[in-house]
């Protein structure tokens, strides 16, 4: 089975993350897709009612590749940055509204662009999800959930979907 149908593998099953104090109970949508193969929906706008904005920042181009065709599925508009200097650049040359950050990348990694959103006046409302293969297991950090990239994709996109909801 190819990794890319791996990684969109996942249960139906109501899932739930943490969130501060705050739990919050997410149930995937399925709708029906060409083909008939249900597909999920997700909360892919604004409080403006525009397409979110998001940024992938990760050294992996299969992994940015993967994330930025099903995120653009999922009715996202995306843009990708290949390391954390070029994802700085990026968040603060144009608005996002949210950014996915692998944690190691060459020249800089996903905590220091993490520390340096929170720094920066113009940048600190970003809301940030940290998407990473190291040993750190699905959960939160702070305000910033964590999903580990051997989750399936739709616990990415729910975590995405409570950081953007958080930062409303």
């Amino acid at each position: 089975m190819p990794v890319k149908d791996l990684a969109r593998a996942s249960s139906s099953v109501p899932q739930a993350m943490l969130c501060g104090a705050t739990l919050m109970l997410f149930f995937a949508t399925r709708v029906p897709q060409a083909g008939g193969a249900p597909r999920d929906r997700s909360i892919s706008s604004t409080k403006n009612n525009k397409r979110a904005r998001i940024l992938v920042a990760d050294d992996d181009p299969s992994i940015r590749e993967l994330l930025k065709d099903e995120l653009s599925e999922a009715g996202y508009e995306v843009e990708v940055a290949v390391d954390g200097v070029d994802a700085l650049e990026r968040l603060r040359r144009h608005p996002h509204d949210a950014a996915i950050l692998d944690l190691l990348m060459p020249k800089m990694s996903g905590w220091r662009v993490w520390d340096e959103l929170k720094l920066d006046p113009a940048l600190r409302d970003v809301a940030v999800v940290i998407y990473t293969g190291t040993g750190l297991s699905s959960g939160a950090v702070g305000p910033a959930p964590v999903v580990a990239k051997s989750s399936p994709l739709d616990t990415l996109l729910l975590a995405l979907e409570a950081a953007l909801l958080r930062n409303d």
